[in-house]
């Protein structure tokens, strides 16, 4: 159902009958809400078992995306970042399930914490564990990024060697796949899981450091003179600069920002006194605070 702050699509697919599909029996739903000012789109995905027997399946959602400009083969513009802190995957955060091993596509550590895949026209797959939940695909020539968020459940058994994303590269038509998986579950007759995602929007090239509600980290803040950080938001507002500490808080900078242009901070506030801690807090254009961007502890 709309709301003043969203329109909602819902689609819903058969019940599948096919002998030869190994899910038959499984009914797909999917319920889409798009908020206004804002990039973000919820998607609420449902698997409901129509069948007569108990079966075990995992949500598994696939997003196809360009691997060159158009009318080029620029295909080395285009990476898929993801978080590796946790990995069970050893220090690359990845295990190659398609191709070369040793493909110069696959790139571990592009920065602290981050894996990524360069798309350069090879045909192959990776998995990660993404325990931070999220995975974000950057077009580096023109600064465009796409961005899935979900909820990582710890301890629960995912597919594929316990992959919770996965990235897909193709060496003929030139495409990457951006792939999420949700935990396996049993369904027993008549019973349905449901695993959400939030996908957003947002000017800014990589390496992509850090996602949370309000937007994506390329460079962190860091105070060397002054502030100096560079973002991409998923909301129209404004970014408020806050000092907080045993004075209490300060805003000592307010910014416009938009999902339509990198957010870069380069400014020359100096802590006041007592200050412990900068934050950047981002409102939307009501005012409502929708998160914090960045923060940092200076003492």
């Amino acid at each position: 159902m709309d709301s003043p702050d969203s329109s909602v699509v819902f689609l819903e697919s058969p019940v599948e009958t096919l002998d030869r599909w190994k899910c038959r029996g499984l009914r797909f739903k999917r319920r889409i809400a798009i908020y206004r000012g804002s990039t973000r789109v919820r998607v609420e995905q449902t698997m409901e078992n129509c069948g007569k027997e108990v079966v075990r399946w995992s949500v598994w959602d696939v997003t196809q995306v360009v691997g060159c400009h158009p009318g080029r083969e620029d295909y080395g513009s285009f990476w898929v970042y993801f978080p590796i802190k946790d990995s069970r995957f050893g220090g690359r955060g990845y295990y190659v399930m398609m191709g070369e091993e040793e493909d110069p596509q696959w790139k571990a550590k592009v920065a602290e914490g981050t894996s990524a895949v360069q798309y350069l026209g090879h045909g192959g797959k990776i998995g990660a564990d993404s325990d931070e939940g999220w995975i974000c695909y950057v077009d580096e020539r023109d600064g465009y990024a796409y961005i899935k968020t979900f909820e990582h459940f710890p301890g629960e058994v995912y597919p594929d060697s316990g992959a919770s994303v996965e990235v897909f590269t193709s060496s003929g038509l030139p495409y990457v796949e951006v792939e999420v998986l949700s935990p396996l579950v049993k369904l027993a007759p008549g019973g349905s899981y449901t695993f959400v995602e939030d996908w957003y929007a947002t000017r800014c090239r990589g390496p992509i450091l850090r996602v949370n509600r309000a937007g994506v980290v390329r460079r962190k803040l860091r105070v060397e003179g002054g502030l100096e950080g560079e973002y991409g938001v998923f909301h129209s507002g404004r970014v408020e600069v806050i000092f907080e500490g045993t004075e209490g808080r300060s805003v000592v900078g307010s910014y416009e920002v938009s999902p339509l242009e990198t957010f870069v901070l380069k400014a020359s506030f100096s802590p006041p006194p007592g200050a412990e801690r900068v934050v950047l807090q981002l409102y939307d254009r009501r005012g409502k605070p929708i998160g914090i961007l960045d923060s940092l502890t200076i003492r």
